[in-house]
């Protein structure tokens, strides 16, 4: 358990704090680089797809994946600095749920895992663009409603 009275821990947990505002980087910071890597991928991808898009509703989706990524990422660094883990962020469902949430940039959770077997490792890279495919081919077809809904929603 962490002294959070001392100083020096007061800082580290501000430290930390702000790292996880990017999710990945405070997972760096504590050394785990696979981890903090795959997640840096997924956020890096949400924001700057976000950032280069006119689109409302693609910006909605990448708030909505940057906020799936940043959230288990922020509260898994919470435990490891508290010092007591008590959800497993490397289980298999953890890893299954940033695939379906997240898409293409959850594959290198994935594969830096072992967990899964490398047949499975092949089957989810082979089944996530084709979820993907389906998905953009929904949002496709009411691109515009959507889009119309949300540009009312944002604009006041």
């Amino acid at each position: 358990m962490v002294d959070q009275e001392s100083p020096q821990n007061k800082r580290s947990l501000v430290l930390f704090f702000l790292l996880s505002i990017l999710p990945g980087a405070a997972h760096l910071r504590l050394g785990d680089v696979k981890k903090g890597l795959a997640l840096l991928c997924i956020s890096v991808a949400a924001v700057l797809t976000a950032l280069l898009t006119g689109s409302y509703l693609i910006r909605s989706l990448m708030g909505l994946i940057y906020f799936a990524a940043g959230v288990p990422a922020a509260l898994q660094v919470c435990q490891i600095i508290a010092g007591r883990q008590t959800i497993d962020w490397n289980a298999r469902w953890y890893i299954v749920l940033m695939l379906l949430m997240t898409g293409f940039s959850a594959l290198p959770l994935l594969w830096q895992s072992e967990l899964f077997s490398n047949r499975a490792k092949i089957a989810w890279s082979i089944a996530v663009p084709l979820l993907a495919v389906a998905f953009f081919g929904m949002l496709g077809k009411y691109n515009r409603e959507l889009e119309a809904y949300l540009r009312r929603l944002f604009s006041g």
